[in-house]
């Protein structure tokens, strides 16, 4: 399943250490919709965190499939400057 996301967003996406996938929030609309289409029907979790540097901010989604008994971990990664600027 998370094989379908890696193939999409290839380019656009790091595999982190512990398995979960870090992509850029400018894909968060495309990206939600195939994590959607790939089975991952369930939010379980949303956990933001510090990224240590002025002016970033991290976000972990944990998704799970409730047909496939899978797990899926995304991590966005925010820029406050840019979203200060759309508020």
């Amino acid at each position: 399943m998370s094989d379908k996301i890696l193939k999409k967003f290839k380019d656009k996406c790091t595999i982190l250490e512990n398995g979960s996938i870090m992509v850029d929030s400018s894909n968060w609309e495309s990206m939600s919709q195939t994590i959607y289409d790939s089975g991952f029907d369930y939010l379980m979790c949303i956990t933001s965190y510090d990224l240590q540097s002025d002016d970033k901010l991290g976000l972990a989604y944990n998704f799970y499939s409730t047909v496939e008994k899978k797990y899926l971990e995304i991590n966005w990664m925010i820029i406050l400057r840019l979203l200060f600027q759309m508020l």
